[in-house]
């Protein structure tokens, strides 16, 4: 894979995982007399009725996207001939559509990942895993 590309999934893979360490932050309290939970950061002390979860993953998703085309961009601006005006690269080169692809699915891959952690908390109240 072109330069780039590689570039974007390194970055990819270096915010996946600060979502990941981000995530096992939060927990999920569930008060005896609410009928909905809230989400509390452990660091900043941060709590929220919305889940952190789809935040994150929206975020990384939206990250994903951004650096596709970014990498789309820049493969077509390397392989751009010389004197060819700008706007011709944006109908892109098929090698810059499958490296857009690896992108767009390391970053469904890392979503569904992200998906299966569940968190959950002994009935004693003790520390959630």
């Amino acid at each position: 894979s072109s330069e780039p590309t590689g570039s974007a999934i390194s970055e990819l893979e270096v915010f996946a995982r600060e979502v990941e360490a981000e995530l096992l932050l939060w927990r999920e309290v569930q008060p005896g007399d609410a009928a909905q939970p809230y989400y509390f950061h452990a660091e900043t002390q941060e709590t929220s009725w919305e889940n952190p979860r789809n935040r994150l993953v929206g975020e990384l998703s939206a990250k994903a996207n951004v650096l596709s085309l970014a990498a789309q961009a820049a493969n077509a601006l390397i392989s751009q001939p010389v004197g060819e005006p700008p706007l011709a690269m944006l109908g892109g080169s098929s090698s810059s559509s499958s490296e857009a692809g690896e992108l767009e699915a390391m970053a469904r891959e890392v979503e569904a990942e992200l998906n299966q952690w569940v968190e959950v908390a002994p009935p004693d109240g003790g520390r959630s895993y």
